[in-house]
């Protein structure tokens, strides 16, 4: 039995401390409510208007590898997963590049993949379970999921908004900021770290929580809650889950040592306290085993669990040899449960230590190939709406297979552009809902799905197909249909791209032979020192010109497809078919003296099918009968940033 391991954790909190009274005396409406005593917050760290997101994952892993054995040239797998993506003061969002690739660059992770993965509040522990995923099928050796989250710019709009103590605006009033890491390996000792960890989604609630900009004059970004409804839904589920969770691995309750739940505010910690006590006719939770750091910290987002754990360690309240339940969930709505065991972390943060290296065997679990067995494309009639077009591709592609909506157990989407600049939840959980993918199942169900966004700019749809096909090698799924679809956000200054979405079926392969072979990640950071697509807080829309976009696309594309060939060994010319990223018909001329006629060609000038193009550019292929059983296809796909994208498939 091969576990994962945390093999490091870092955490950074901002030096500036924000009261709760504060907060509501900066109200411009009177807000005559109880803040402090019905959320625990008494204060908060923020960054104030000079800090951002990018700022606070790099301080937190700048902490987590002050202690960690691997060096940044080590790491295999890089994932951001906050919902907070900030560079500078005035910036509400970063589009393009990713922010993993801007972290990626700035440390020297010369090896990692880099990917963004969002699941609102959910993020990091999403981020945990795909890299599981990774070292469990021996394709990642160590990994290390990053948050920065800065959040509490959201109450600086909501001071401005909110008009009364039951407005849905109130929780804007509770996030503080902060950064956390962690470094992920495997161990043989199954003894320790995680013994079980599932996550799955109930998109029937996504619209309980969501994050938007706000349509003031005044600008910036605002959260709209129902916590009664996401509670009412959340606790009993999330506590009846855990509870099985610890029946299956003969855990008894009373021997956990600490149950650490999302740290949303106090009042839902202690009725989840309540009902696990009422459930077990004991009184096995108690303030001694649970914790609750949201005094000085408020609801830090997706780094909560691990700012929580990182006070807990260093206060001696989680000690080696400790088990800890812990409870993760964030809008969508996600839930979870994962048990776990702790080496020897708890005393190497105390005093510093590294851990030592570990002969791990290899992974015990066979190469499984894993093949597309649908195409879905959703209609030119489809309206423009990124929940319209996602949905009419994915009935395409679950009818096209012939699989029911249940029998699907994960959900990735990786479009990137997006109806009203959504930020909070994961779109898969809202698109989840519209296909009634097991979107509203209880905890016992036997068949759930996992929902969540892997974005990678124009890479998106590749990056979902690899962390797909990874989760099916490991044996956590049978069936993943991942999902991609564009809208331009500003009709006045149009990011040039194609409205369209796309899907694919995936499962394991029915033969044995055909299916995804290989997969290929580089990254070109020189390229585009400049190419960025940000939305400012004032609504202002910055995309760069077609040229510094693309500067370099094609000089990059012929290096990582020569190196990915030669890697595998292999010549072009056995390549039989090739999907090239849909850009403009200009793009693909130039890219005719890397790839030559086999490349398939549809894109048109001031459409750039961007993270469609792979399904586009397959479906054309197919029904132009340009593939043959037998033939080797290559996948391409291109991003700002610049990072290469490369797929070999067997058909």
């Amino acid at each position: 039995m091969i576990n994962t391991v945390l093999e490091s954790v870092g955490v950074h909190l901002p030096p500036d401390v924000l009261t709760t009274e504060e907060v509501l005396g900066n109200c411009r409406n009177s807000v005559d409510f109880p803040l402090e005593k019905f959320t625990g917050i008494r204060s908060r760290r923020t960054v104030g208007p000079e800090g951002s997101s990018l700022d606070l994952a790099s301080r937190a892993i700048e902490d987590c590898l002050s202690r960690s054995r691997f060096r940044p040239e080590e790491i295999d797998l890089l994932f951001y997963t906050g919902i907070s993506k900030t560079e500078a003061p005035d910036i509400l969002h970063v589009y393009e590049p990713s922010m993993s690739l801007r972290l990626k660059a700035r440390f020297g992770f010369d090896r990692s993949i880099a990917l963004d993965v969002a699941n609102a509040c959910g993020g990091m522990f999403t981020g945990i379970a795909i890299a599981d995923a990774f070292l469990k099928t021996g394709a990642a050796r160590c990994a290390l999921i990053v948050s920065g989250e800065h959040t509490t710019h959201l109450t600086r709009t909501a001071q401005q908004e909110i008009d009364g103590y039951l407005d849905p605006r109130m929780a804007c009033l509770t996030v503080g900021d902060a950064g956390a890491a962690v470094v992920l390996e495997s161990t043989s000792d199954d003894r320790f770290g995680f013994h079980d960890l599932e996550l799955y989604t109930l998109g029937r609630y996504s619209g309980l929580c969501y994050a938007r900009p706000t349509e003031r004059e005044h600008g910036g970004a605002i959260m709209y809650t129902d916590a009664v409804r996401i509670s009412a839904v959340g606790i009993p589920q999330g506590v009846r889950h855990a509870l099985a969770m610890l029946r299956r691995h003969d855990w008894a309750p009373a021997s956990l040592h600490q149950l650490l739940l999302h740290q949303a505010s106090r009042t839902t910690i202690q009725d989840a306290m309540r009902e696990i006590n009422t459930l077990l006719r004991e009184k096995i939770c108690h303030d001694g085993n649970t914790i609750d750091n949201l005094s000085e910290r408020g609801n830090t987002g997706s780094t909560t669990l691990f700012v929580a754990l990182h006070d807990a360690i260093r206060e001696g309240r989680i000690r080696s040899g400790d088990r800890v339940a812990f409870s993760p969930s964030g809008s969508g709505l996600t839930l979870g449960t994962a048990l776990y065991t702790f080496d020897d972390l708890p005393d190497r943060i105390r005093t510093g230590l590294r851990r030592r290296a570990e002969q791990v065997p290899p992974s015990p679990f066979a190469p499984r190939r894993v093949e597309i067995a649908s195409v879905g494309l959703a209609p030119e009639e489809t309206p423009r709406d990124t929940f319209e077009l996602s949905k009419a591709a994915g009935q395409r592609c679950l009818t096209a297979a012939g699989i029911e909506p249940r029998d699907v157990g994960l959900l990735v989407y990786g479009g990137l552009y997006r109806t009203n600049h959504i930020g909070e939840p994961a779109l898969a959980a809202m698109i989840q809902k519209r296909l009634a993918l097991n979107d509203a199942v209880e905890w016992n169900s036997e068949k759930k799905t996992f929902a969540f966004d892997v974005i990678a700019g124009a890479n998106g749809m590749l990056a979902a197909c690899h962390v797909a096909s990874r989760w099916i090698e490991a044996g956590k799924t049978g069936a993943a249909l991942v999902l991609a679809s564009e809208v331009e956000n500003h009709p006045r200054i149009p990011r040039g791209i194609r409205p369209s979405a796309s899907a694919f079926l995936l499962r394991p392969s029915s033969n044995g032979k055909t299916g995804f072979e290989s997969w290929f990640f580089r990254d070109y950071p020189e390229h585009s020192a400049t190419a960025s697509c940000r939305l400012r807080y004032n609504g202002a829309w910055e995309v760069p010109s077609k040229e510094s976009r693309e500067r370099g696309f094609v000089e990059c594309i012929h290096d990582a497809v020569g190196r990915f060939l030669l890697r595998e060994g292999i010549r072009i010319q056995d390549i039989a078919v090739a999907f090239p990223p849909q850009i403009s018909p200009s793009f693909l001329r130039d890219l005719r003296g890397v790839l030559g006629e086999r490349q398939v060609e549809i894109a048109k000038e001031g459409e750039d099918w961007f993270t469609s193009s792979p399904a586009a550019a397959l479906d054309y292929a197919r029904r132009e009968d340009r593939i043959r059983s037998g033939d080797l296809g290559l996948f391409i796909g291109v991003a700002m940033g610049v990072q290469v994208a490369c797929a070999l498939y067997r058909f």
